[in-house]
């Protein structure tokens, strides 16, 4: 969504590795998986930092450090 929340199919293998994953995370998504409503969460679920589609490029959740270009 365009909050950063993913929906993943149960598993949380992805959670777990994006948990200790220490670079910008980039959810790739065509222009009708892209919602605006918002998706369920839970305290484990790992956000993506930007979301990408073939029309638009949504920062959702960069450190100020990213988004100043440090």
């Amino acid at each position: 969504d365009v909050q950063g929340t993913r929906l993943g199919r149960g598993g949380g293998y992805y959670d777990r590795f994006l948990a200790q994953y220490g670079g910008i995370k980039i959810g790739v998504v065509f222009n009708e998986g892209l919602t605006t409503d918002l998706l369920p969460r839970e305290d484990h679920d790992q956000l993506m930092d930007i979301v990408a589609t073939p029309s638009q490029w949504v920062e959702v959740n960069l450190k100020e450090e990213v988004q100043n270009g440090i």
